[in-house]
């Protein structure tokens, strides 16, 4: 943030280094903003993490800047079956606890 509280100036330094690289000119501190949010979901960043490198407080900031890919919803989805299974185990090892402590099962 600059002194005057907004990303004018920032954006206007993007764009010359942009140009002076080379880059497509259609790149902007936007584009490179999403682009890094997305990058770290891919990598499996918590929100938390995702919220703390971009300064942001809000939870709902977070889908503006960072989309949602194929990766993270392929990893979401292990995510989710690794829970059910391990819960499962645990339910089944609790049972089986629970008919080794009571006669009779």
């Amino acid at each position: 943030m600059t002194e005057r509280k907004d990303l004018r100036y920032l954006r206007h330094v993007v764009k010359k280094i942009v140009i002076a690289a080379g880059l497509r000119h259609e790149l902007s501190f936007t584009s490179f903003r999403h682009g890094g949010f997305t990058e770290g979901a891919d990598s499996d960043l918590t929100d938390a993490e995702l919220r703390a490198a971009g300064r942001h407080r809000s939870r709902q900031q977070l889908p503006t800047y960072a989309k949602r890919t194929r990766k993270q919803l392929i990893a979401a989805a292990k995510k989710r079956r690794e829970e059910r299974n391990r819960t499962a185990l645990s339910s089944d090892s609790a049972l089986a606890s629970h008919d080794a402590l009571v006669p009779g099962n």
